[in-house]
């Protein structure tokens, strides 16, 4: 019989910046002989993408003994060459490069202009980043050509990488992971951030791979990730761990959710295990649970439905916006009614003070792209017709309401965005706590850190004493001096994010913009975040209440690919269609909540109700 792929018996595991071991009395075999496709699951905190370093060779073993890899042993290859890790759900940095992206800013993906050193797609997928890069070390011409094609970048080829929206910037690096021709390929959180079709089509690849012995997979997944029928084996790293087939983990997991058990596992865990049950039936694309619908607030209309209130102030008012590269259409290859009746090229939209909307569509469709318009890092907007609060960024005539300027926009406008969050989160990892989120405040052309207010203050201890269970686990008590002692890179990615909706929204912004801002963060989590979007200490205080949530002033758009991440007083949503199908955006109006917030487990009839708007919205 053949030696194992990796053996670790009883070892504690350890990170480059930890004294604590992240992973403790670990045991583990990954067979070389059977074929066999790993999920690891569990709480924020567990080790799930520690269990994956592990498995890379990346995590210090103590003691080292406890770690070996048998089979790549006898065949003299290298761990780091066979065991392939993408990073994806714990804060890695999804750039292709370090000199591509960690020293760049937000608005440089936009720009039209393109240095001589910005490579290609191709050029990417063949391992040809640098310099005298080493024949032997190339992919060839038409492996990296079908490659892209099978994870429908075919036609991005000849685009610079920087060009890719986040979707495909992830689909991009599973690709060139798959061809340096590892034995294992270790995917964090590979579904993250894609939209539905997408990515019941790379589950269905991942399928085609592993049925054909291309390789292995060794994936983590989000609890509400329906778990893909080629997943034999599941790891999870919760209160008790529990390893082995598919069917012995999801009984063991079963079991512990009946009976008195239950009421032995911390509600997260629960919350957790009944999310990530739930997504165990196999279903890798949405339901169809809606198609019969015939509705125009199910199945989308060529126009937004008439406003709710047809007198609140326009707050952005795109009246034929298209944004071009040369020949290509980022956003607006389609023509729309504009608000004066005529046929325009472009996006067409108007959204209103106090207004909640939702903004969908696949994986390159546009949604980053317009809310770089909307919050000013775009260098076209200063040409398109685009107004936001009644005034234009472009020239105006003497009696016109004076033109936008950028710190203008900063100080209306505050975006959570993956770009945005992840420049922070990169350059901010010394940072406290409380100077982190005390930061959503410094911004404008100014020196040194602006001095808060004692609302402002107020607002951060309150949230602060909110949020302690997920940033301080184990605080007990008022007081929140802990903030200025923790450091961001102390937080798992759940309590990064945490903060990071925290900068967005405690400063209550005219128009806040959340783009995937709660992904990655665990289902309590999560819900909790949103119910104090909508109520802040309201939900749970009458009195002495510093951030009463989201106002009626305020206007909120929000964009996701999951539904259970979209706030649930979001009613208002459009679809943007894919890129190059020269179809224009669907609108709608929900009638009643996606998801968001909810304290107790849905019922059945509820659940039935939101998966039919979602799949209205998606019109399948």
């Amino acid at each position: 019989m053949r030696p194992p792929l990796v053996r670790i018996v009883n070892g504690n595991l350890y990170n480059h910046r930890s004294s604590a071991p992240v992973l403790t009395k670990l045991t583990f075999e990954l067979p070389s002989t059977t074929p066999s496709n790993w999920c690891v699951v569990g709480p924020s905190r567990s080790g799930k993408s520690s269990f994956l370093q592990m498995l890379a060779g990346t995590l210090q073993c103590d003691p080292p003994s406890a770690r070996s890899y048998p089979y790549l042993t006898a065949r003299r290859r290298s761990p780091l060459d066979a065991m392939r890790y993408v990073g994806f759900g714990s804060g890695q940095d999804n750039s292709f490069s370090p000199t591509e992206a960690k020293n760049t800013y937000v608005s440089a993906r936009y720009e039209s202009k393109r240095d001589a050193d910005d490579f290609l797609l191709r050029d990417y997928l063949r391992g040809r980043t640098q310099v005298n890069v080493d024949d032997k070390d190339e992919v060839a011409h038409e492996l990296a050509e079908q490659t892209a094609v099978d994870f429908g970048l075919g036609r991005f080829l000849d685009s610079p990488v920087v060009f890719l929206s986040n979707g495909q910037t992830r689909r991009a690096r599973i690709a060139r992971a798959l061809l340096t021709g590892p034995d294992v390929l270790l995917l964090d959180e590979p579904f993250m951030g894609l939209d539905p079709a997408t990515a019941a089509d790379m589950s269905c690849l991942f399928a085609r791979l592993v049925g054909e012995g291309v390789v292995r997979l060794v994936m983590c997944a989000r609890p509400q990730d329906p778990l893909p029928e080629w997943i034999t084996h599941l790891v999870y790293l919760g209160e008790k761990r529990v390893m082995g087939s598919r069917e012995h983990v999801l009984s063991e997991l079963q079991g512990r959710l009946g009976g008195d058990a239950e009421s032995t596992i911390a509600e997260n865990q629960k919350r957790h295990i009944r999310e990530f049950l739930k997504g165990t039936t196999g279903r890798s694309e949405p339901s169809s649970s809606s198609s019969s619908s015939s509705s125009a607030a199910f199945t989308g209309a060529s126009v937004a439905p008439a406003p709710v209130d047809a007198e609140a102030e326009p707050v952005v008012e795109m009246d034929g916006c298209q944004v071009r590269y040369g020949d290509k259409i980022a956003l607006g290859d389609w023509t729309q009614k504009t608000s004066k009746g005529r046929d325009e090229a472009g996006m067409v939209w108007t959204v209103r003070r106090g207004e909640r909307w939702g903004v969908f569509g696949p994986n390159g469709s546009g949604k980053t792209t317009m809310v770089s318009l909307l919050s000013a890092e775009h260098p076209q907007v200063y040409s398109l017709p685009i107004k936001l609060f009644g005034k234009s960024f472009l020239p105006t005539e003497s009696d016109a309401p004076p033109r936008l300027d950028y710190w203008t926009v900063q100080d209306a406008v505050s975006v959570s965005s993956p770009e945005v969050d992840r420049l922070v989160s990169s350059r901010s990892s010394r940072e406290s706590v409380r100077a982190m989120v005390e930061g959503g405040w410094q911004h404008g052309p100014h020196h040194g850190r602006r001095r808060l207010t004692d609302g402002q203050k107020g607002r951060v201890v309150a949230a602060l004493r909110w949020f302690a269970p997920e940033l301080r686990p184990g605080c007990r008590g008022p007081d929140v001096g802990w903030a200025d002692e923790r450091l961001m890179r102390d937080l798992s990615l759940s309590g990064r994010r945490v903060i990071l909706f925290l900068r967005r929204v405690l400063k209550s912004p005219e128009l806040l913009i959340l783009d995937e801002t709660f992904s990655g963060m665990d289902a309590a989590v999560r819900d909790k975040c949103m119910r104090f979007l909508d109520h802040g200490q309201s939900a749970a205080y009458d009195e002495g209440v510093s951030f009463p949530g989201l106002t009626g002033e305020q206007t909120l758009i929000c964009i996701s690919h999951v539904k259970e991440e979209v706030p649930g007083c979001v009613r208002d949503w459009v679809c943007l269609p894919s890129a190059g199908s020269g179809r224009g955006p669907r609108f709608g109006r929900l009638d009643g909540p996606l998801g968001g917030g909810q304290e107790e487990e849905e019922e059945e009839e509820e659940e039935e109700d939101r998966s039919r708007r979602w799949d209205g919205i998606w019109d399948t």
